[in-house]
């Protein structure tokens, strides 16, 4: 089997993708919901800070049920492979250097930086598609958090 290629077929039922899924998301949501259980829920006409956490657990809840029971009711099924450490890092970079680059670069560089250094990460990256895609990303977020949404955050780093 090639690196492309996932095994599809019979498969034993810890090791298919739909019920692993599902119970990640299920855990997910549980987690969510009792961490919610400490805010004020309110009501669906006057709703408290816990509603809408609430709300959100329940819905990924269903969404995990219905993956749980697609991944025990039908018989063919792709396995989990592997395990593969560059997405997470891709990942936890971009929130690393987002997060941290705000307060000093400002929105646009800090999500330009993000976008570069991910990049990096992929196999297939080009430095001129890296740069549009994190430019046009900075200018986004810049207008939905400081036009949009009003948020006092710095768009560009302060010199």
């Amino acid at each position: 089997m090639s690196d492309g290629e996932t095994q599809v077929g019979e498969v034993g039922m810890w090791r298919r993708q739909d019920v692993a899924a599902g119970l990640f998301f299920l855990a997910l949501a549980a987690a969510a919901f009792v961490l919610a259980l400490d805010l004020p829920a309110g009501r669906a006409a006057r709703m408290g800070p816990g509603f809408y956490p609430r709300l959100v657990a329940l819905a990924l809840g269903g969404v995990a049920l219905a993956l749980l029971v697609r991944g025990i009711w039908f018989r063919r099924h792709e396995a989990v492979e592997g395990f593969t450490f560059r997405p997470v890092a891709s990942v936890t970079v971009a929130i690393l250097i987002f997060a941290g680059g705000t307060p000093v670069l400002g929105l646009f560089l800090s999500a330009l930086a993000a976008t570069l250094a991910t990049g990096c990460l992929s196999r297939e990256f080009t430095l001129r598609e890296g740069a549009l895609i994190g430019a046009g990303l900075g200018a986004f977020v810049s207008l939905v958090f400081v036009v949009a949404l009003g948020l006092p955050l710095p768009v560009f780093p302060k010199i």
